[in-house]
């Protein structure tokens, strides 16, 4: 699974052990505010959580497609 902000990967995160993939990024904005971005994906449950400092801005179930499925299962790395 991959953030992407501004058209800049920040982070990727391949599948480990358990069910539950976690990708995080820090986002420091020009006036020296922070930002806590967090996706959770569960793999079992195709469900999907995005928050941004623990404030849920997204939830959703997104089922793999078969070209996820095989890029999950080749590269270790998650496409969801």
């Amino acid at each position: 699974m991959e953030i992407w902000l501004d058209g800049c990967l920040r982070k990727r995160r391949g599948i480990g052990v358990g069910t539950v993939i976690h990708v995080w990024t820090n986002v420091e904005l020009h006036w020296e505010e922070h930002r806590l971005v967090e996706a959770r994906y569960n793999l079992s449950s195709s469900r999907l959580v995005v928050t941004v400092n623990g404030t849920t801005v997204l939830q959703a179930q997104v089922a793999p497609t078969p070209r996820r499925r095989r890029d999950l299962a080749s590269s270790g790395g998650a496409s969801v």
